[in-house]
């Protein structure tokens, strides 16, 4: 049997991962089974002693650990993603607040406009009084002179 290099410790560590991800991920044993079989035989071939079950165990932990981590990202995102509603729909009832109030002062402002045009008719209509009074009378004076 002709020994290879040991395998790096970091080196064996990444393979499990990968693989660990690989099965996490649900891809098929035909994609994952060459990669494990790589590192099975490096570290064979190294010299080193392989323990099979340990290492299946450990892979397994692996998987299981990154499949655990997906959940636990999720729940993370949703509970990001809930703070941010929540602060939207505050936002949003603020603002429906100042609409509310903008609407009821539009409503006043309407009500001040109406009331100043009407001043404004009663006014133009009482001119109109007044200027037909005074042409009338003026009428009547040229009238009485004349005649």
């Amino acid at each position: 049997m002709r020994l290879q290099k040991k395998i790096n410790p970091s080196t064996r560590k990444q393979s499990l991962k990968q693989i660990a991800l690989m099965i996490a991920n649900g891809e098929k044993i035909e994609t994952i089974k060459p990669g494990w079989v790589k590192l099975v035989a490096d570290i064979a071939g190294s010299g080193d002693k392989i323990d099979v079950n340990d290492l299946v165990q450990g892979v397994l932990k692996q998987s299981y650990l990154e499949c655990s981590r997906d959940p636990q990202l999720q729940a993370e995102k949703v509970d990001r993603l809930s703070k941010k509603q929540k602060e939207i729909r505050n936002r949003i009832s603020k603002l429906q607040e100042e609409l509310n109030s903008a609407g009821e002062d539009t409503q006043l402002a309407n009500m001040d406009l109406q009331n100043s045009l009407q001043r404004q008719q009663q006014t133009l209509q009482m001119m109109s009084n007044i200027s037909k009074a005074l042409h009338d009378s003026a009428t009547s004076v040229i009238q009485n002179i004349k005649g």
